[in-house]
């Protein structure tokens, strides 16, 4: 009889916590906080898309579940192509072929940073990234003289900068890519 009515009030209390846990979650679900962010503004941790175009020396269109997504690579700048009815700057065209060259026919690796903002305010997905054969895109297109280092002074500086930064000075100093034909970017 002592083991009967232990054992009740036993289930009944795992019955009770159960209840309140499960009200608890609903109610933080409906307010907001647990409520995950969309894919359509936030991608996951180092996750693997298609590269279906490549816009510039910087930017490129990954196939998501839900669709195509622009995605700028973090921590760099390449020269601009026209746009806009702006002219194109010095070695625009050599950086976009130089980036279709690394990603093109690659599922790429794309990597958040915690430091940076996950999209800019175009809606493309601030990553870094990487192919099979190469681990960090950004890094060597800065060795190349395809680009350079870059993050807005508005923003904190992406956990790579420094070895951007360094990459930079010293494609520069070699007169490699566009720092042999273009002068000052």
């Amino acid at each position: 009889m002592t083991y009967a009515r232990s054992h009740t009030g036993g289930r009944l209390r795992l019955a009770v916590g159960v209840a309140l846990l499960l009200g608890g979650l609903w109610a933080l679900q409906h307010t907001g906080w647990l409520r995950p962010p969309s894919v359509a503004t936030l991608a996951p941790s180092s996750v693997t898309y298609s590269v279906v175009s490549v816009q510039d020396g910087d930017t490129f269109t990954v196939q998501t579940p839900t669709g195509p997504q622009r995605v700028r690579i973090l921590g760099i700048n390449a020269p601009e192509l026209a746009h806009d009815g702006n002219a194109a700057q010095c070695w625009g065209e050599q950086a976009r072929a130089a980036l279709k060259g690394l990603v093109s026919g690659h599922d790429v690796v794309l990597t958040p940073d915690p430091r940076s903002d996950d999209i800019d305010r175009y809606g493309r997905w601030l990553r870094y990234a990487q192919v099979l054969t190469l681990d960090d895109i950004g890094l060597e297109l800065i060795t190349t003289g395809a680009a350079q280092a870059y993050y807005p002074a508005s923003e904190p500086a992406p956990a790579r900068n420094d070895d951007y930064v360094h990459a930079t000075e010293t494609a520069k100093t070699a007169h490699v890519g566009m720092w042999a034909s273009c002068g000052s970017t």
